[in-house]
């Protein structure tokens, strides 16, 4: 799966889960890559969002990418400021 198909399917999930002002504050302008070990990381605007992604929707993306991989991947949510950032939250259930 691309990743701009894989962004456009939690962004999708995310906008039909919480309020459009939440979105538009949080997911608007985060983008999404993969790895070479299959990580998929997600960069939000700055550290201050990251944290709040990380803390407030870090389930539902779980879902999300869990549906479209059927399996668990791991997920690294930071921000765009700082890619080599160790803030992160694994997708195990």
């Amino acid at each position: 799966m691309e990743n701009k198909e894989l962004l456009t399917k939690v962004l999708d999930t995310v906008k039909n889960e919480i309020s459009t002002n939440a979105y538009n504050t949080w997911f608007k302008v985060i983008s999404l890559e993969r790895d070479s070990n299959g990580k998929i990381i997600i960069y939000a605007a700055n550290e201050f969002a990251s944290d709040w992604i990380r803390k407030n929707y870090s389930a539902i993306i779980h879902n999300t990418v869990k549906i479209q991989f059927a399996e668990d991947v791991d997920i690294l949510i930071t921000s765009k400021s700082d890619k080599n950032s160790t803030n992160s939250f694994a997708s195990f259930l």
